[in-house]
């Protein structure tokens, strides 16, 4: 079951990479405020993680964000970063996402 998840996880990945290139997240992420420097937090990352955590029926928490996070940039964040991350310049960036894939 688990290697199932991780092979559901790993397909997902690829399918989306295919719709948001990698670049243009990082691209948006610093229009919109969310990302002003490069430092230990990847918006790319952000966004996988977020889908992971949607996508998945018992993660959908905002600590199961912050774990899929942790897995995705191999690094778990505090609380109070990871808070400061979920602002309106993340909004923005998501809703960008939603359009996009209209």
């Amino acid at each position: 079951k688990v290697g199932t998840a991780i092979s559901e996880t790993i397909s997902a990945q690829q399918f989306i990479r295919q719709i948001f290139i990698p670049s243009d997240i990082r691209r948006n992420a610093r229009s919109f405020g969310f990302m002003k420097r490069f430092r230990s937090v990847d918006p790319y990352d952000v966004v996988m993680s977020l889908l992971c955590t949607v996508g998945c029926k018992d993660g959908q928490t905002l600590a199961g964000f912050r774990r899929a996070l942790a897995n995705m940039g191999g690094r778990l964040l505090a609380r109070s970063v990871f808070w400061r991350k979920l602002n309106p310049a993340f909004r923005d960036l998501i809703q960008w996402l939603v359009v996009k894939l209209e």
